[in-house]
Order: C-alpha cells, then sequence, then structure tokens
C-alpha cells in the first residue's frame, strides 16, 4: 500500500463527501479509495503495485470516461511528471460534470526535477486551470504537517499554516468546472 499524505487524505475526505463518481488520475495503489464514500475509479499507466491495483490502466490524456460522469477528479504527485499535461487536464475537464471539481496535489516548481515542463507554483497552476475553464482556488491552508504536539498544533494558525504550506514542497490547488 502506498503512503498516505495526511492533507492530502483531509481535503479529498471533505471534497469527497458530496461526490456520487470519484476518479483518481495516477492511483498507484489506491491508498485513497477508502476515503471515498461513493463509487471510486482508480487509473493509472500501470496495472498492478505493491499492495494495491489500479482498477483501470490508462493514460490521463486519453480517460475512459463518459463525458460529465465524475463529480470530483483529484491527482496526487502527478502532473508534475506527466507528459501532455494539457492533454490531460483538457480531458479531466470533459469527464467532469458541470460544478464538478479537480485537485491537483503536486510538487512545488523547486522539488520537481529542473527543466520539466510542468513545473509550477500555486498561482501558475491555479491560472493554467483557468486557462481551461476552471473556477480556480489555491489551498494555502493544506500544509503537509501530520502527528500530534506542539508543531501540529500551531500548523492550525491560519498565519503558521500559510508559512508551512509556503515553506514546504507541495502546492494544493482545485478548480471547479464552469459551464
Amino acid at each position: 500500500m502506498g503512503r498516505i499524505y495526511g492533507h492530502v487524505a483531509e481535503l479529498v475526505g471533505e471534497l469527497s463527501r458530496q461526490a456520487r463518481v470519484t476518479v483518481e488520475i495516477g492511483c498507484g495503489s489506491g491508498q485513497y479509495r477508502p476515503l471515498i464514500g461513493g463509487v471510486y475509479l482508480g487509473l493509472d499507466l500501470e496495472e498492478y503495485y505493491s499492495g494495491g491495483r489500479a482498477d483501470v490502466k490508462a493514460d490521463a490524456r486519453w480517460l475512459p470516461v463518459r463525458d460529465g460522469t465524475a463529480d470530483l477528479v483529484f491527482m496526487v504527485a502527478t502532473l508534475c511528471i506527466m507528459p501532455g499535461a494539457d492533454q490531460a487536464l483538457a480531458e479531466v475537464r470533459r469527464i467532469l460534470r458541470p460544478g464538478g471539481t479537480l485537485a491537483i496535489f503536486d510538487y512545488s516548481w523547486w522539488k520537481a526535477r529542473p527543466g520539466r515542463a510542468n513545473n509550477h507554483t500555486s498561482r501558475s497552476l491555479a491560472r493554467r486551470l483557468r486557462g481551461f475553464g476552471f473556477a480556480s482556488r489555491v489551498h494555502w491552508s493544506c500544509a503537509p504537517v501530520w502527528g500530534r504536539g506542539a508543531i501540529r498544533r500551531a500548523s492550525q494558525t491560519r498565519v503558521l499554516r500559510l508559512l508551512t504550506y509556503l515553506a514546504g514542497n507541495w502546492v494544493v490547488v482545485s478548480g471547479t468546472r464552469i459551464g
């Protein structure tokens, strides 16, 4: 089973409460599947992983899902390594129903490998999503702080969560499909 990131689990759990159909792109072993209350479809380029498997072997540039079917699509540490990311974002828009949500949890520009076309900041990714017809939102409060103790409690304050987000190596952006 793959590693579960606390900040991903928290936001995906929140976003999936109202979702009937959730699609995860780059699902790996499907470690976030238990968080989803409705139908979950895990897609990846590889079918089998240690500890789990994808539901469908598929490339994000050609999603085998009908138009307007999904309520939520999310990807974790996937966009930064994805060839043809613009085509994949267009496909995500196609499969989301109007008002559906795309959530991207990705490595920030300085953590991803230099020279990749998909290195981005929170703002550049939000801008990119707007170009594909999404109302975008940066989740500044989605800080990757785990466990218990003083650091976790301190990170719950707005200022420290923002600083943790900015100093961290994650970009967390969502977009709601318009029209």
